[in-house]
């Protein structure tokens, strides 16, 4: 519902979606309001256990062409 009704005018959206696709992920089909510190605490938790993923585009001068490059890097406590 977030996602339909909010993320529309964000011009950040395809980030957020993403961020929401996690706790989706994480949370699955619990409520907000049924939401405790103790699952918040957890989900911080196994945030810190993965990666923010991001790649990029770096031009290969010996191929002249570009190259897909992991720049992915932990995430930070925040």
């Amino acid at each position: 519902t977030y996602k339909q009704t909010n993320l529309k005018k964000l011009k950040s959206a395809k980030g957020e979606s993403a961020k929401v696709d996690l706790m989706i992920e994480f949370f699955g089909d619990t409520k907000l309001d049924k939401l405790r510190r103790t699952e918040i605490k957890n989900f911080k938790a196994y945030l810190e256990t993965t990666k923010h993923t991001r790649t990029r585009k770096v031009w290969n001068k010996k191929t002249k062409q570009y190259d897909i490059e992991d720049v992915s890097k932990p995430r930070t406590p925040r």
